[in-house]
């Protein structure tokens, strides 16, 4: 799911004539060339990655650069830095600390993926994309800030981010992309914004620490599996009518099968929606209830309240109502 190549080795530093040390880089040394930090021994123990190298600006991180340098706890980015490589900080499962700085553009897919021992991250406001597997597998993840000009985020960016708890997700992304919080297990609050809409593919799939969530109006896709496996989920609150839920495009096991939808955007009290396809017996506590034709797979319903309206269970393969 987010392993990548290795482009660089050891053995690739050690024979050749370009490698540094640096003293603010600790127990190791790099490979520097025409801007860029190519590659690093994996003793470094902690990196102050300097602004300026023999004269020349330091401009990139490259692929990999510190791949797999599993004793390196801490690392700061100079403000001359513009981007950070594929896997550069792959597998560096002692990294606890690191300093973006807002000179960064891009920071490209894994760059930090498992990196075990990071615990919250400050993303600079100077970049607009979360990437591939930016940060899945970082198991102890717990907080993350997202900078408001974050447009996109693209799929398994927090894959396996099992101890994550909270995101707000920025008010220029469209979409949460397949498996983007996927066994988040921790995570028990999302703000979505109101220019989400769609929600992909195994989204928030065993999310079980969730157990409500927030839908804006604009959702008008909510794809397979999208919240698969979040056995606590029991309610949805969307923000618009009953008239615009049943115009969404609910993909078959995309919702838990216990779940119920309050929609929030009648004018009147909310009603709360059976918007899913299940197998199991459905039991409805007292409130206004509205069947919609997305449940065609219904086959029991046990109503302690009072029923009202014509056709309710016209074309539902319904085997017994009590």
């Amino acid at each position: 799911m987010y392993e990548f190549n290795d482009k660089h080795t050891k053995d690739n530093l050690i024979h050749t004539n370009e490698i540094i040390n640096i003293d603010s880089i600790k127990d190791g040394k790099i490979l520097f060339k025409d801007g860029t930090i190519v590659t690093s021994e994996k003793t470094i123990t902690s990196a102050i990655i300097p602004s300026i190298i023999n004269d020349i600006a330091v401009t990139t991180i490259g692929d990999y650069a510190f791949k797999k340098c599993t004793q390196l706890t801490e690392v700061t980015i100079p403000n001359s830095v513009t981007s950070i490589g594929i896997g550069a900080f792959w597998r560096c499962y002692n990294l606890k600390s690191i300093e973006l700085p807002n000179s960064i553009q891009t920071i490209s897919d894994g760059a930090f993926a498992v990196c075990t021992s990071l615990t919250e991250i400050s993303l600079p406001n100077s970049i607009n994309n979360i990437s591939y597997s930016m940060f899945a597998g970082c198991h102890n993840l717990i907080s993350i800030e997202i900078p408001n000009s974050i447009t996109n985020i693209e799929e398994h960016a927090f894959y396996n981010c099992t101890r994550l708890s909270a995101v707000t997700i920025p008010s220029r992304v469209t979409s949460v992309k397949e498996a983007t919080f996927y066994n988040c297990s921790d995570l028990a609050y999302v703000q979505l914004p109101s220019t989400i809409t769609t929600i992909e593919n195994g989204a928030f799939t065993l999310c079980t620490s969730l157990s409500s969530i927030e839908i804006p109006g604009s959702v008008n896709s909510i794809v397979s599996l999208a919240f698969i496996e979040c056995k606590n989920l029991t309610d949805i609150y969307f923000a618009g009518t009953t008239e615009q839920w049943s115009k969404i495009s609910i993909e078959e096991n995309a919702l838990p099968a216990s779940v119920v939808v309050n929609c929030m955007g009648d004018n009147k009290p909310p009603t709360t929606i059976l918007a899913f396809k299940t197998h199991k017996p459905v039991e409805l506590s007292e409130a206004q209830v509205e069947i919609t034709n997305k449940t065609n797979n219904l086959r029991k319903v046990v109503i302690n309240c009072v029923l009202a309206g014509t056709l309710v269970f016209c074309l539902v393969q319904l085997k017994k109502i009590k």
